[in-house]
């Protein structure tokens, strides 16, 4: 099942780094990747250079779906690292419970499992505040060769 109108525009071109982050590889976007969220109503779009771990829910909740979706991950990263999306001309600040559910209907999107997707929406409701409240000053976009510009 998915949910209509949450679908992605491709799929996401990265580059692994050579920096970890909680047993996590690091990646890095090559080129802008986006996807429609009907939660927010707009198009979300990483820009090219946007570091990210993909998926940096708890490794024990996804151990238990067995299921995970890079193309959500570096989705809902760009929006903990931004709290905003841009509708047309206009920027909008959103909730972390919106990004959350932006997550959660982006995994089903991905073809996660629907239960699977709501225990990775509840393990991420249940430990994702400090990373919410972080992200603006952990977000990383580099240049083309890998550096901060």
């Amino acid at each position: 099942m998915t949910i209509p109108g949450a679908y992605f525009y491709g799929q996401p071109e990265v580059r692994f780094l050579d920096q970890w982050d909680g047993g996590r590889q690091k990646v890095m976007l090559l080129k802008p990747f986006v996807g429609y969220s009907a939660v927010l109503g707009c198009d979300v779009t990483a820009p090219a250079g946007l570091v990210s771990d993909g998926q940096s829910i708890w490794r024990a909740v996804v151990a238990l779906t067995g299921h995970e979706s890079m193309n959500s991950g570096l989705l809902h990263d760009d929006l903990y690292g931004r709290h905003f999306v841009v509708i047309g001309q206009t920027v909008t600040m959103i909730t972390r419970e919106q990004a959350d559910e932006a997550y959660r209907e982006w995994l089903i999107a991905h073809l996660v499992p629907a239960a699977d997707a709501d225990k990775q929406y509840l393990g991420l409701r249940a430990g994702g505040q400090s990373a919410w409240d972080t992200g603006p000053a952990r977000r990383r976009v580099l240049d083309s060769s890998g550096t901060t510009p």
